[in-house]
């Protein structure tokens, strides 16, 4: 039978983490056949060992593609040049080689979700952060504990919000024409939530279906955490804007209220951490933050100067949450 859907497993140098996500993508319970397209980048490792184990013990259902020369030192965007263009089902789901899913019920309540609602582009939902050995560090990826609910533009292209491990995405998206603009940055899950809203409705579930591994040796969000700095922040939000601009004009304007309204807010965040507090005074900003109370203004503040302790503060309050709930 013909797979419907296609799971697309980016991987480099993933030999301790592999077979665990693999098992959980062979592992799905669906209705329907899908396919797992592993992409691996020249590892120097087991990795691709172990994916050939996979791939003679699940020859119908794991396909391959090997790199000889490491094509992400290269700055070449893996998922938008190598494996989306090998894609020809209707559905595209995701899950990097140090990541997991957790629950094998994920594919087919995306699956069915988007089949019911064809005015929706995709769906994503909770994960889980854990550390290198699997165990909960008590985080979480996603608004969760919120309720299933959709999701708009400006929500999900502020970043934060959604894992690549987590989208379902109806191929028709983005199989005509990938954007210039979204090869213009390593961050897929990024550029995805982005081409995902602009497109159509996106839905969120409020279950957690799949794990993000913190702390992976070599990783993107390991080496933004070691390499972290106010300059590289700025850089950051700076390639952001520039991206969301040329989306702008890419969608001819047709979400101008929603990308204006994220632009804004990067730039009230690059101010912020260049201390230039007369931007307060700039009309175009103004025009944005005079809608919010100042205690928004602060909450922003705080998240762009302090985000490690932010995020430690939010996963202590996690961590409490979840053990009061057991007690009960």
């Amino acid at each position: 039978m013909t797979p419907i859907v296609s799971i697309c497993c980016i991987t480099y140098n993933h030999e301790k983490y592999i077979k665990e996500t693999l098992k959980s993508l062979v592992n799905q319970k669906t209705t329907f056949e899908y396919e797992i397209i592993v992409h691996d980048d020249a590892s120097t490792d087991n990795t691709r060992n172990i994916i050939e184990e996979f791939r003679k013990k699940y020859p119908d259902l794991i396909k391959t593609i090997y790199q000889d020369t490491n094509q992400y030192s290269q700055k070449i965007r893996i998922l938008y040049e190598h494996v989306i263009p090998n894609v020809n089902t209707n559905y595209l789901a995701f899950c990097e080689g140090d990541d997991y899913w957790v629950d094998k019920n994920k594919l087919q309540i995306q699956f069915d979700f988007l089949e019911q609602n064809l005015e929706y582009s995709s769906c994503f939902h909770g994960v889980v952060k854990v550390n290198i050995s699997g165990e909960s560090n008590g985080g979480f990826l996603g608004p969760v504990n919120r309720g299933d609910k959709d999701y708009t533009l400006s929500d999900v292209a502020m970043g934060g919000v959604l894992h690549l491990s987590s989208l379902f995405l109806r191929n028709s998206v983005i199989k005509d024409e990938i954007p210039q603009w979204a090869t213009k940055t390593a961050n897929s899950d990024y550029t995805l939530a982005v081409i995902s809203s602009a497109t159509g409705k996106i839905r969120f579930f409020d279950r957690i279906m799949s794990a993000y591994r913190v702390g992976v040796e070599g990783s993107a969000m390991t080496k933004d955490r070691e390499e972290y700095s106010k300059s590289n922040i700025i850089r950051k939000f700076k390639e952001r804007n520039e991206i969301l601009e040329e989306a702008n004009r890419y969608y001819k304007f047709k979400h101008n209220i929603e990308f204006t309204k994220i632009i804004n807010n990067y730039e009230l965040r690059i101010n912020i951490l260049e201390k230039k507090y007369k931007f307060l005074l700039d009309r175009k900003i103004f025009s944005y933050t005079k809608n919010y109370k100042i205690s928004y203004i602060l909450k922003v503040g705080m998240v762009t100067l302090f985000p490690n302790i932010i995020e430690s503060i939010l996963r202590k309050y996690h961590s409490l949450k979840i053990a009061f709930n057991k007690k009960l």
